[in-house]
């Protein structure tokens, strides 16, 4: 919760992109569970705009913790990135290299939107991973 308070509220990321993209890479690096979770959130709280989708879906393969909030994390990333970018998330996922279980919780989460259409959860449920 403090993790993702802090992310959240950290509304300095919306005019400074590139200093915080580039304060980041230091997270990525630690490969720690927290560390990693801190990217994913602040990416998907700040980062979720045309000009940076490819780089927050591309960082997404960077973070390679097992911890299950990294992971989480992660997921909760994509469905949201898939809420608000379909074309360029869905192109994403058809090739993500990210874990199988990672990858079906990103789907679970994109079934549990209010912002994904009805057609599209159908499409993802028929393209789980068997893990």
């Amino acid at each position: 919760a403090v993790n993702d308070g802090f992310c959240t509220t950290f509304t300095i990321a919306k005019n400074n992109r590139e200093a915080v993209k580039e304060w980041l890479e230091s997270f990525i690096e630690q490969n720690t569970e927290f560390s990693q979770r801190v990217v994913a959130v602040l990416l998907m709280d700040h980062f979720l705009v045309p000009e940076y989708i490819d780089y927050v879906l591309q960082t997404m393969n960077r973070l390679t913790n097992e911890g299950y909030y990294t992971k989480m994390a992660v997921a909760w990333t994509i469905a949201s990135a898939y809420a608000k970018f379909p074309i360029e998330t869905g192109a994403y996922l058809e090739n993500a290299p990210i874990a199988d279980w990672t990858y079906n919780k990103a789907i679970q989460k994109m079934k549990e939107s209010f912002r994904v259409s009805e057609k599209d959860k159908a499409y993802w449920t028929k393209k789980k991973r068997k893990n």
